[in-house]
């Protein structure tokens, strides 16, 4: 029984259930216990120049999840990364390259053919 109440107490504690009330469930010494192993981080941590050099080398070439997924933060922190300090824009917004509709009103097709060619691996 002990062990399923010390699973219950750590549980409400990363819920956010207040200390004083799973100290009166489940008892003071296993309320402090999983209180110190519940907290979790307020704040991301800074940004290093090597993270800062992966998203402008990338950012034309890759998705922010995957930018993000490689960097092991957020895609919405990897946004406003490179638009509030890094002063980058997005892929489509950049006038030297080519998007797949400027390619598409080129050759006179739909969008959606050079999406599902780039799909398949035919264009990159």
């Amino acid at each position: 029984m002990t062990l399923i109440n010390n699973a219950l107490a750590k549980g409400e504690l990363r819920a956010g259930v207040p200390l004083t009330v799973v100290a009166y469930r489940y008892g003071r010494r296993a309320a402090i216990v999983f209180a110190k192993q519940a907290k979790t981080p307020t704040r991301a941590p800074y940004w290093t120049p090597t993270e800062d050099n992966f998203v402008r080398e990338h950012l034309s070439w890759l998705s922010l999840d995957d930018i993000a997924l490689r960097l092991g933060r957020s895609a919405l922190g990897v946004k406003l990364r490179y638009q509030r300090y890094l002063d980058l824009r997005g892929a489509s917004k950049l006038p030297t390259l080519l998007t797949a509709e400027h390619i598409a009103q080129g050759l006179g097709v739909d969008g959606k053919t050079i999406h599902a060619l780039m799909d398949r691996g035919l264009l990159p």
